[in-house]
This record gives structure tokens, C-alpha cells and sequence, in this order.
């Protein structure tokens, strides 16, 4: 007779099988939700790539700005570098002029005469108490006085350290041996920071107590002194500084040595101005490249079915927004009827490639800025105003708040929904698999105590069969 059996079920049912399975299952419905997120990631980055370049195309316009002054670069020449150096910034105007130099600025240079044989020594071993070296700094509203406290186990080179710290670095000093290594003589040598009369001059005064003990008794100073200088149609300038700044607008003067007159010219360095719109330019076709590279949808062969694969910016909208504003400026920007020869960015040979890159023809470019300065400043500047000022094209774009920012934040807020649409999901999921776990860890339980009965059962038909 045959036995009574339920096969199958306690010992044939992979359980972890069959609720893996149905997660799985599941998952493959938020499969496009995660490659939805996936992709607003990526177009976040690019969208940062993005605004590098603007910026990038941001600064180099920056020399061509209102604010640069003219955007034509400037090239200033000495005829005597030597003597006098010279350099120049955008808003210098062309001129030429003669700097004679009658003096120049110097800081004050002090030093006592005498000569320590130790550094580490003390410098007044007969002193009782404390006294004071005073300093003063400088003249009138600029003086600084200092007292700098000394005993009789002060050395040299903490009266050097507390000099330095007092005087707020007002005064530099330092011990300079005038000797030799194996026979030292040790000086006290101090200079002031800045040079001119009004913050660099310097007296030294010594407590009676100190020059008693024999110490400190004489000393050598150079005072400090302003630059005398004159400027051709100007007249004789005195200045704190060897560095001349304001005085010519634009021109800074880097006075070396006495003499002159020495000719000093500032002209229009047209071959650097062309140098820098090509940077312009460069930037210009960086993002155009990429904005290029990144919108293209192409297809691709999956499972013998054509299928569309996006760039990381072919969703968006800011990256041609931005790009087709860039694009208007160039062709609407004009010298506003100011220039003779040049009133749009084409009269200075600018072009547009047939694949939608710019190229700017450097010689014609540098010919138009010396036939028609007027009108190439005009439209250099009005242009790069529109890019490069605050709120202009560049700006609306990669400010705070800004297109970028929130394209960028509308990625991460739907991603945000999307990332807690996923969370539920899963966790839906695991209280799913715990449930199952649990029915089958009772069926199993139950299937048992059935397979145990059954078992029993045919114990007993047997036995009963036998006895017949």
C-alpha cells in the first residue's frame, strides 16, 4: 500500500529564492526612477562644467570692461630703465614726458659704535635697574615713540627681538658682525620699515643710566629722506616713495637712481590687445564646444532595437539660453556711431566658421585699432560690458540664484522625490520579504507536524495491514 506523503513542500521550496525573486521583480519598476536620478546627476556636473566656462570666458573679458579703462593694453618705455622704470595700466593715456630724479626715497639706518664680542652676552653688566632706549618713528601725526626696557642681563640679541616686537615692525634691527668669524665684533644695527620723512624718520634717545655704565655713548645715523623728483609740464614732486602711483593716470614710476632727464613714453601696444581678445575668443569656442559635445543625441544598437542615447545636456535648456545671448551680443554689439572705420565686431575681423566656432584675423584686428581707436574702444568695451559686468549675460547665468543655480536645484529637488519615492519602495520591499519569511517559517512548521502525522499513518496501516 502506498505511504501518505506531502512531498515537496518542507523540503522542496527555496524560499530566499522566491522572495529575492519577487523584490527583484519590484525593482525593475523603479529601474527609470533610478536612471532618472542618475542622469539629473550628470546634468548637474555638466551644468558646473558649464559655469566654469562662462566664468573662464567671464575674466578674460575682464580687461576689455568699463572698469579696465581703455581696453587697449598700453606698453610704457624708458630710456633709461636703469634709472627709471616705468609700466603702465589700460586707463594710462598715450603720452611722453621726462622724469629728472634729484633724490631718492631711503628709510633711516641707525647703528651705536659700539662693538660687542658676543651676541648672547650682557650688554650692560654695570647697570643697575632698568632704563629705557627710546625710539621715535616717524614725524608730526605719523610719530611712533617706543621705550624699549633693558637690565644688566639683556643681550644683544634680545634687545634685537624686543625692538623688533615693540616698535610693531615700525623698526627692523639686527646684530651685523663687522669682524671676523673667530674674532667677532657685533654692531646693533637698526632700520626703519618704511622710507620718506613723515613715517620713516628715526631718533634714538638713551638713558643717562645706560651711557654711565660707558655703553651707548655715540652713534652713527643715516636720516631718512624723500624722493625729489621734477615731471616735464609738471614740476618738482616730492613723494614718501620710490614707487610713483597718481600721479600720471594709469603710469607707475619705479625711481632707481639720480639722474635724467629720462624720456618716458606710453603708447598703444595694439599686438598685446589683439592677444588678449584671441583669449576671448579662445574661451568663447571652449564653450561653444562643449555646450556642442554635450547636446548631441545619437542611437545605438540594444537587443536589435535602435535606441536614443542622450548627452548629459541635451535635456537642458540654460546651456543654448546662454550660448544664443552670447551669440546676440556679438552681432548686435556696435560702436554706436562713434567709429570711423570700425562699428561692429566683423571691422575688427571677427568671424563665424561654418561649425559655429569664432576666428579672429590678428593683423586686421591690430590695423583696425590703429586706423579707428575711438570706435574699437567703444565697441570692445560696450561688448564686454554686456558679457562680463554685474547682471550682464555672463553673470545672470552663474551667479547665486542665478540659470545655473537653478537648473541645478530643480535636479536636486526632483531627485530629492524621486530618492524618497525609491526609499519607500525598498523599504515596501523589506517588510514584504520579512512577511514571507515569516508565512513560510509557518508553513514550514505546519508541513512538518503534517509529514510527522502522515508518517504516523502509515505506521499504522502498515502495522494493520500485517495483522490481517
Amino acid at each position: 500500500m502506498a505511504g501518505i506523503s506531502f512531498t515537496g513542500l518542507a523540503s522542496g521550496i527555496d524560499s530566499d529564492a522566491i522572495i529575492k525573486s519577487m523584490g527583484d521583480t519590484r525593482r525593475l519598476a523603479i529601474g527609470p526612477v533610478k536612471k532618472k536620478v542618475e542622469e539629473n546627476e550628470n546634468e548637474n556636473k555638466a551644468f558646473d562644467e558649464l559655469n566654469t566656462k562662462l566664468l573662464k570666458l567671464r575674466d578674460a573679458v575682464k580687461d576689455f570692461r568699463t572698469l579696465a579703462g581703455s581696453p587697449i593694453s598700453k606698453n610704457a618705455i624708458s630710456s633709461d630703465d636703469d634709472s627709471v622704470g616705468v609700466s603702465a595700466s589700460n586707463n594710462a593715456q598715450v603720452s611722453s614726458t621726462t622724469v629728472t630724479v634729484t633724490n631718492l626715497a631711503q628709510a633711516a639706518t641707525f647703528s651705536f659704535d659700539d662693538r660687542f664680542t658676543s651676541a648672547t652676552a650682557p650688554l650692560f653688566p654695570g647697570l643697575t635697574g632698568t632704563a629705557n632706549i627710546t625710539l621715535t618713528v616717524g614725524t608730526g601725526a605719523n610719530a611712533t615713540t617706543v621705550d624699549v626696557p633693558v637690565s644688566n642681563q639683556t643681550n644683544l640679541a634680545e634687545l634685537v627681538a624686543e625692538i623688533g616686537e615693540l616698535s610693531g615692525g615700525k623698526v627692523t634691527a639686527s646684530p651685523v658682525n663687522v669682524g671676523t668669524e673667530s674674532a667677532p665684533q657685533y654692531i646693533l644695527l637698526m632700520q626703519t620699515s618704511e622710507s620718506g620723512l613723515e613715517k620713516g624718520s628715526l631718533t634714538v634717545a638713551v638713558d643717562p643710566a645706560i651711557t654711565a655704565t660707558g655703553a651707548l655713548t655715540s652713534s652713527t645715523l643715516s636720516q631718512a629722506e624723500d624722493a625729489v623728483f621734477t615731471v616735464s609740464g609738471i614740476g618738482q614732486i616730492t613723494r614718501a616713495s620710490n614707487k610713483i602711483s597718481g600721479l600720471l593716470p594709469g603710469v607707475t614710476l619705479d625711481l632707481k637712481r639720480e639722474g635724467g632727464p629720462i624720456l618716458v613714453q606710453v603708447n598703444d601696444d595694439r599686438d598685446k590687445t589683439a592677444t588678449k581678445f584671441d583669449s576671448v575668443v579662445g574661451a568663447l569656442n571652449e564653450l561653444i564646444k562643449y555646450v556642442k559635445e554635450n547636446d548631441t543625441i545619437t542611437q545605438e544598437e540594444v537587443d536589435g532595437r535602435l535606441q536614443n542615447v542622450y548627452g548629459t545636456l541635451a535635456h537642458a535648456r540654460v546651456d543654448n539660453q546662454v550660448l544664443q545671448s552670447i551669440r546676440n551680443a556679438i552681432s548686435d554689439s556696435n560702436s554706436g556711431g562713434l567709429g570711423t572705420e570700425v562699428n561692429i565686431l566683423a571691422d575688427l575681423g571677427l568671424t563665424i566658421e561654418r561649425d559655429g566656432l569664432y576666428k579672429i584675423d590678428a593683423n586686421k584686428f591690430t590695423e583696425q585699432l590703429a586706423t579707428d581707436s575711438v570706435g574699437a574702444s567703444t565697441l570692445l568695451t560696450k561688448f564686454a560690458d554686456t558679457l562680463g559686468t554685474t547682471n550682464g549675460i555672463i553673470d545672470e547665468y552663474t551667479k547665486f540664484q542665478g540659470q545655473v543655480d537653478i537648473s541645478k536645484r530643480t535636479n536636486d529637488d526632483e531627485n530629492k522625490s524621486l530618492n524618497d519615492r525609491i526609499e519607500r519602495v525598498e523599504t515596501n520591499i523589506e517588510k514584504q520579504a520579512q512577511t514571507l519569511k515569516l508565512l513560510f517559517a509557518n508553513l514550514e512548521q505546519k508541513i512538518g507536524k503534517l509529514n510527522s502525522t502522515a508518517d504516523s499513518l502509515s505506521a499504522m496501516l502498515a502495522g494493520a495491514a500485517a495483522r490481517k
